[in-house]
């Protein structure tokens, strides 16, 4: 049998909501909310440590002969942005800074750390 490794899109974050158990790696989840900051569409996606599917792919996983898995309800909301802070986390792009933290970032040693323009 073949096997494939897939890396699906971080819509988002675990939210307020979620109870999470973190002294376990990795951390055991008994509820989800997803804070969701942008979504494209996919009906799987993943918020660490839980992956999530759309209700017509958790139908066909159900209806399915597949085995380890478990699918349970999730709560999904909108996360909040924050604003126009100089320093965040974003979806896919990972750490986002202003021109001035970059500015500030940049007194000190960052000779891997790739710099390229952020496009939301």
């Amino acid at each position: 049998m073949n096997y494939f490794a897939l890396d699906p899109e971080v819509a988002g974050e675990l939210g307020a909501g979620s109870v999470v158990n973190r002294s376990t790696y990795p951390p055991e989840v008994s509820r989800v909310e997803c804070a969701f900051h942008d979504w494209s569409g996919d009906d799987l996606v993943t918020a660490f440590p839980v992956f999530l599917v759309t209700g017509g792919l958790a139908e066909a996983l159900a209806q399915s002969a597949l085995s380890g898995f478990e699918i349970r309800d999730a709560t999904s909301t909108l996360a909040d942005e924050g604003g126009e802070d100089d320093i965040g986390l974003v979806p896919r792009a990972s750490l986002v800074v202003s021109e001035a933290a970059l500015t500030v970032l940049r007194t000190r040693k960052l000779e891997l750390c790739e710099v390229t323009a952020y496009q939301p």
